[in-house]
């Protein structure tokens, strides 16, 4: 036989008090949940902003000295200041091309909680169902 009283012997305050430990547990797992999600898409996040970081780093100082060598190149077939001239266009449309991948990556990173969302929205649809 079960341990818990037949529904009829339970005051209702009893039950009450069970329905409003079941509540908080459900709140604290949603709220669970949400910060499982969020430290996983900071996670990514964080990845992202890394590799924008490095690879930036790493342009800059690559370029500085392969842009000053084309610059001295093309120097030798044309004026000086048209020759930094091309560099500079040829360097902004690499720049372009960088930026461009570092914000279709950051706009993958989904920052809501799309599965507590989801449970929550079901709990409430469950508890309204319940209290009619």
């Amino acid at each position: 036989m079960s341990s818990l009283p037949e529904s009829g012997d339970r005051p209702i305050t009893s039950v009450f008090l069970d329905v409003i430990k079941n509540v908080e547990l459900i709140i604290h797992s949603e709220i669970h949940l949400a910060k499982e999600e969020l430290r996983g898409e900071f996670n990514k996040a964080n990845q992202a902003a890394k590799l924008l970081g490095a690879g930036a780093t790493l342009a800059t100082l690559a370029l500085t000295f392969m842009l000053l060598s084309c610059v001295y190149l093309l120097a030798t077939a044309m004026e000086f200041w048209i020759a930094a001239l091309l560099v500079a266009l040829a360097t902004g449309a690499v720049a372009a091309i960088l930026i461009t991948i570092g914000i279709a990556k950051m706009k993958r990173i989904r920052p809501a909680p799309q599965r507590a969302i989801a449970s929550v929205k079901e709990n409430m649809t469950w508890t309204k169902a319940k209290t009619r």
